[in-house]
């Protein structure tokens, strides 16, 4: 599971980065008015490499399942971009003689896999192998970067006031105002067994238990109601788009400031993210001014779109 989830995010972080000068080195305009060609056309040359039509659909089948059919020309579009840098990577990878490690291989080797799928499977690996290594190398987070970032934005570690709330969602207003005089005259754990044995929203079987929030996170005819209760009093009888709701405050937090100890490993996180989207976006530029690679977007089975700069 673990390496699933590294595969997944090296996966966004491949998405995020898209080619943002695709009329600079090694790419052709797209002719608008072409008819769309067939499967076996040329898309992207690496080198002696080619890849076709065929290649980049199997490829959105990888990742989904419907398709390239439901995918709009803009989806595609950044999608195509995805598909060349990591072909691209690829080409680097295998020429630094990146392979499989025995965990990879044997994974592969597992039934329910796709047989279509395993060497895009396989291609992932080796491009995460290259990109993961590279990072580690160039990668560090020192305690004055995680200190100077909580002092340049005291604004991300003030709470708000905070309120944990559970709620019984009812259809009908009549049922709704008749559960709430039940529920005055019984004791506070009545409410979890209405909650789920009558209750229709998502988390009537949680007893009701909606979760944590804070002012501007629900709607206002909720948030009015909720705020102005004290911890374990009931509300009377609230109508929104949703239903009736009968409401309860478990828990109330106020306004505080968070420490730099309890925000340390948030920061950490964060930072190694900015770093590696930034490393990653180095490698690529790096690896793409030395290497021979043609993209032919006007053999594209769609019409490619360019990505505006904001």
């Amino acid at each position: 599971m673990k390496r699933f989830l590294t595969i997944v995010t090296i996966f966004f972080i491949l998405f995020i980065a898209c080619n943002k000068d695709q009329e600079k080195k090694g790419e052709t305009k797209p002719n608008i008015n072409k008819v769309k060609n067939s499967d076996r056309e040329i898309i992207l040359k690496i080198d002696s490499i080619f890849y076709t039509n065929k290649d980049f659909k199997d490829y959105i089948s990888f990742i989904f399942e419907e398709g390239e059919k439901t995918l709009q020309p803009k989806v595609l579009s950044r999608l195509f971009d995805k598909f060349v840098n990591e072909k691209i990577l690829l080409f680097e990878a295998k020429k630094m003689e990146i392979q499989l490690g025995k965990d990879e291989d044997y994974f592969l080797k597992q039934e329910g896999i796709k047989e279509e799928y395993k060497k895009i499977y396989e291609e992932n690996y080796i491009i995460e192998k290259y990109v993961s290594d590279f990072i580690k190398k160039n990668i560090k987070i020192d305690e004055g970067e995680i200190e100077n970032y909580y002092k340049s934005h005291p604004e991300k570690f003030k709470l708000l006031e905070r309120v944990r709330v559970s709620q019984i969602l009812l259809s009908s207003e009549s049922e709704a105002i008749e559960i709430l005089q039940k529920l005055k005259k019984s004791p506070p754990s009545e409410f979890a067994k209405i909650a789920k044995d009558k209750s229709i929203s998502p988390e009537s079987q949680r007893g009701g238990e909606m979760g944590y929030f804070a002012k501007g996170e629900l709607p206002e005819e909720l948030e009015r109601v909720i705020f102005s209760l004290k911890v374990g009093e009931i509300s009377p009888v609230v109508k929104s788009n949703f239903g009736y709701h009968i409401l309860r405050v478990e828990e109330r937090f106020s306004p505080k400031i968070v420490s730099l100890d309890e925000a340390k490993e948030k920061i950490r996180l964060r930072l190694l993210q900015e770093k590696e989207s930034m490393l990653y976006q180095q490698k690529l530029k790096e690896v793409k001014e030395k290497i021979n690679y043609r993209v032919y977007l006007d053999k594209l089975f769609f019409d490619y779109e360019y990505e505006r700069s904001e």
